[in-house]
């Protein structure tokens, strides 16, 4: 009889509690009920997933639940929402949590509500439908990855009221056409904007102060301004360049390097994947190119580099640019990096100047390299042993097999 009664009363709880979801969720069966808590301190609701309405085209979520506000859209609350192509948010909402939206692959549109501040990471990563985002005034931080993946969205206006936006935060959206960044972001992280292959313009306010390397790697950039009263960085020749440091941050596909000694540093990625960068001409005030400086330049063909400018170009400078038929190397670079120019398929010869005394590992692992000529034969060096490269033929075999090469008298490995 006990039993009985206990069952019962389970059945009677589990009964109540069904008829509260679904009369707060609105809707019809359990298998489309929202799944809503009350937070701990009693003071708002998180939505925490949407159960069987993950299969819905339409959702529109309650403002209150249990007598108290829905603020927040909790962590991967909607993600995988492959049907999903509208939601309805309620006024109260503050808060967009992790993955919240994640891969919702048809969402196209949305518009997040006024009290909204916090877009957490990879919050809408990989909506490829999503064509617009109305950011509200007060919105203060958008997370890493939140807008990654997104390649349906053409344009993206940041409120004033932004002060960080996360690494990667619009990696990938390959249809963005500019982007102006508000006037109270301190620091663009690493990666922020790579690979948004339309991206043509770039407006950076003087509030910006620190850059991550090189935020806009594999963009096409041809317009890049930087507010005239920035105490760090300034434009010049479409780049984008370290005041202080002399350093190039990031170019576009039709920079033009400064011969001003402005810069003496082309840095790290600062034009990596510039597919449409055919050409450049670095000056000679120039010392060093950077580590992936140039990397997947899939259109460059053609490189100046200027007798006693450049001493050092940095692990995979210019590695993988496939259109890269000839390298003149000036006299006055003492090292080549490692893979500085591997996977170049079109480079087929190569003359080593005399200043060289380090060539790393794979530097030129080019599988057409025929020919690599040498301007001093004497005193090459391969894993202790003295090697000859007086034959150009052999000496490209030797550049071939990822040898690291160096002088015994300037450098032991």
């Amino acid at each position: 009889m006990k039993k009985l009664l206990l069952f019962c009363l389970a059945v009677t709880l589990l009964t109540a509690g069904v008829a509260v979801c679904l009369s707060a969720c609105g809707t019809k069966t359990p298998m489309e009920g929202l799944v809503i808590e009350v937070s701990e301190d009693g003071s708002h609701a998180i939505v925490k997933e949407i159960g069987g309405a993950k299969n819905d085209r339409e959702i529109t979520l309650p403002s209150v639940y249990q007598g108290v506000p829905v603020t927040v859209i909790g962590d991967g609350a909607c993600a995988n929402c492959t049907n999903l192509e509208s939601i309805t948010l309620p006024e109260s909402v503050a808060t967009i949590g992790d993955g919240a939206f994640w891969k919702c692959t048809r969402l196209a549109a949305i518009t997040l509500p006024d009290k909204v501040t916090t877009v957490g990471r990879a919050a809408f990563y990989g909506c490829s439908a999503l064509t617009g985002v109305t950011l509200p005034e007060g919105v203060t931080a958008i997370g890493e990855d939140a807008f990654a993946g997104c390649t349906s969205l053409a344009g993206i206006l940041l409120p004033e009221s932004v002060t960080a936006i996360g690494g990667h935060a619009f990696g990938g959206c390959t249809r963005l056409a500019g982007i102006v960044l508000p006037d109270g972001v301190a620091t663009v992280e690493k990666d922020t904007f790579a690979d948004c292959t339309s991206l043509s313009s770039v407006t950076i306010p003087k509030s910006v102060t620190q850059m991550e390397g090189n935020p806009f790697v594999g963009c096409n950039l041809t317009s890049i301004e930087v507010a005239a009263d920035n105490p760090v960085y300034h434009s010049a020749g479409n780049c984008l360049i370290e005041t202080e440091s002399k350093t190039l941050v990031s170019g576009g596909q039709n920079s033009v390097i400064p011969d001003d000694g402005s810069v003496t540093a082309i840095g790290a990625y600062a034009f990596a994947g510039c597919a449409r960068l055919t050409g450049i001409a670095i000056p000679q005030g120039v010392s060093a190119v950077g580590e992936h400086a140039f990397e997947n330049c899939a259109g460059l063909s053609s490189i100046t580099l200027p007798d006693g400018g450049v001493t050092a170009i940095g692990d995979y400078a210019f590695c993988r640019c496939v259109g890269l038929t000839s390298v003149a190397l000036p006299d006055g670079v003492a090292t080549i990096g490692k893979s500085a120019f591997y996977g170049c398929a079109g480079l087929a010869s190569i003359t080593i100047p005399e200043s060289v005394a380090i060539i790393d590992s794979f530097a030129f692992g080019c599988e057409a390299l025929a020919r690599a000529e040498f301007k001093n034969t004497d005193g090459w060096h391969r894993g202790g042993q003295t090697i000859d490269v007086s034959n150009p033929a052999m000496a490209a075999e030797f550049l071939k097999s990822g040898s690291f090469l160096y002088q015994k008298n300037d450098q032991t490995p």
